[in-house]
């Protein structure tokens, strides 16, 4: 009976410790796994974060850009510079446009569209006075001093 006893005790004892190194194993296995998850997610939430970042900058400096732009319409005296500027003025809708466009589809929290919404308005309320002084400064007879004014 002492020698069934030992033996039991014996299997109880590896019985224990394999559960115990298994059950080890089992939350070490569920850790990484979780680990990579969160890695996935803070790897899209950066590359989402960043894109959004590169678009927003890209409409800054084009907005820069035709800022510039203005500034040295006014400045020159020949039409033909001054087309010449036109052209490249508006030539920079293009990236402007398409940044926009990009980061539209990727805004996702309601408050940062709110902050955009805002910022889109007053783009949308002072372009049309960039238009139509671009074109009366290019099609039009008007110089510097009278746009200044």
């Amino acid at each position: 009976m002492k020698r069934f006893f030992v033996n039991d005790m014996e299997s109880l004892t590896s019985v224990g410790f394999a559960t115990v190194i298994l059950l080890t194993l089992l939350g070490v296995t569920v850790a990484l796994l979780r680990l990579d998850s969160w890695n996935e997610e803070v790897f899209e939430l950066v590359t989402r974060v960043s894109l959004e970042a590169e678009y927003t900058h890209t409409m800054r400096d084009v907005i820069r850009k035709r800022e510039v732009s203005i500034q040295r319409m006014l400045a020159m005296n020949d039409r033909f510079e001054r087309d010449e500027e036109y052209v490249r003025f508006t030539s920079y809708a293009a990236a402007y446009a398409e940044a926009r466009e990009k980061l539209e589809s990727m805004i996702t929290s309601p408050e940062i569209r709110d902050h955009y919404q805002r910022v889109q308005d007053a783009i949308n309320y002072t372009q049309p006075f960039h238009e139509q002084l671009t074109e009366a400064m290019i099609h039009g007879n008007v110089d510097a001093a009278e746009i200044r004014a």
